[in-house]
């Protein structure tokens, strides 16, 4: 199914609002039925200089999340996507706070309150300590420029039966509202905040990322990826800097600034 983004904010900009600017007036949507991913349809596009069609997808045979995680999500229930984007150079480090501060506004206008909404570092958005939605990106520099593939999952129809074979707490928009909700919508909120936010100064989204973010008190073990191998470092997270790089401090004292690509968190 392809779908014209004018098309959509037709249908719900009156109850959902207007897109805040042109960020993604020229893009396509490619809605299609089954998959191995979207992360690797939107990578191929990428390779051939592609860079305005949104991929959504009913299904998802390999589906992906960090550290080539599967993503498990049933037939028809979720929202299911990968997004390219050409960037700036600077403007690459951003892009993880500005596309989770996206979803967790999305997720809260669904719920309809953002006291259980949390941001677990880097990228995982929870809701009562349930995983709800994930977020991947993959970068390409060229020359000064970068083109990125955001790989994006919201659990929205899924029910709790759907998630017994999952090994860590999940949860969906259905499971907190007890109603189905109209996948088309949320993606048009998501593509609406993603615009909003893109073209507010960042300081002031910073801010706001910061305040969903969750922060665990006591020590975790980090899984730091080293030539693919895991060496697990115990450590306190302390906080995130301006970049949203993870700090811990080691048990010997020192501080370290972590990127997402390094780390695992081991509760």
């Amino acid at each position: 199914m392809k779908l014209k983004l004018v098309q959509l904010e037709s249908k719900y900009s009156f109850e959902m609002g207007k897109l805040q600017n042109h960020l993604f007036n020229d893009y396509k949507i490619n809605w299609l039925d089954q998959v191995t991913s979207t992360m690797n349809i939107v990578d191929s596009k990428i390779r051939s200089n592609c860079l305005d069609e949104i991929v959504v997808a009913n299904y998802q045979t390999d589906g992906q999340g960090r550290f080539k995680r599967k993503w498990h999500s049933p037939l028809g229930k979720d929202l299911l996507l990968s997004i390219p984007m050409k960037l700036n150079l600077n403007q690459l480090s951003k892009l993880p706070i500005l596309i989770s501060l996206s979803i967790c506004k999305v997720i809260v206008r669904f719920l309809g309150s953002e006291k259980s909404v949390k941001i677990k570092w880097p990228n995982d958005i929870f809701v009562r300590g349930k995983k709800i939605s994930g977020l991947v990106i993959r970068a390409t520099k060229k020359k000064s420029r970068v083109n990125a593939n955001i790989g994006i999952g919201i659990n929205v129809n899924s029910s709790m039966r759907d998630f017994l074979k999952i090994d860590s707490p999940a949860t969906s928009l259905l499971n907190e509202i007890k109603k189905n909700s109209d996948r088309q919508k949320i993606l048009y909120e998501l593509i609406r905040q993603i615009s909003y936010h893109f073209n507010q100064p960042y300081a002031n989204c910073f801010t706001e990322w910061k305040k969903f973010l969750w922060m665990p008190k006591n020590k975790i073990l980090l899984k730091n990826v080293d030539h693919n191998q895991f060496n697990e470092i115990e450590c306190l997270p302390i906080g995130v800097d301006d970049d949203g790089l993870l700090i811990v401090q080691t048990s010997d004292g020192k501080n370290l600034k972590l990127t997402s690509e390094e780390v695992t968190f081991q509760y």
